[in-house]
């Protein structure tokens, strides 16, 4: 009994961890598509390529670390002996204390971050409609098609950012 508390612990410390990371990179992401956003709405087409480059390099690592996590509440899950598909809402109620408030920080952070995730990609395709188009190709000056690929990119890349199985751990 005692090693099965222990591994336990060590599953919640490795999970902490992670949701850590996960954090991390979440709001880096978000920097990043602020950072594109200040790129594209200046109409500096020279820093395209370097913008999109770095939110892509941003997505990769938040997919490296949502798998990470992933793997890691399976285990957890198999410790305590419920169905792989563990929410970490169900996690907090099954949690022992103190990993019971950790894990709700976590996931109060991570609900706050997805949600200004979701808010700053929302405004995308807003922004390649309307007024906002006709701002943004001005400021570009004789390149609008680049503004559109960038647009184009950032609303189709952005729109499976955070993953779906984050969105149902979260849950």
């Amino acid at each position: 009994m005692a090693s099965e508390l222990d591994g336990s612990a060590t599953g919640y410390t490795t999970l902490s961890s992670t949701l850590w990371r996960l954090r991390e990179v979440l709001d880096h992401l978000l920097f990043k598509v602020f950072e594109t956003q200040l790129v594209v709405s200046s109409g500096q087409t020279k820093w395209l390529a370097n913008a999109s480059r770095e939110l892509d390099a941003a997505l990769q690592e938040v997919r490296h670390v949502e798998i990470m996590r992933a793997v890691e509440t399976v285990s957890i899950a198999d410790q305590l002996g419920v169905p792989p598909n563990l929410t970490l809402a169900r996690l907090i109620r099954s949690a022992p204390s103190p990993w019971d408030t950790i894990l709700l920080e976590h996931r109060e952070a991570l609900v706050e971050l997805t949600g200004d995730l979701d808010r700053a990609t929302a405004a995308l395709p807003a922004a390649a409609d309307g007024e906002a188009n006709g701002r943004w190709v001005a400021a570009a000056g004789d390149e609008p098609d680049e503004i559109d690929i960038v647009r184009k990119f950032l609303a189709e890349t952005l729109a499976n950012a955070p993953q779906a199985s984050l969105i149902a751990f979260l849950g």
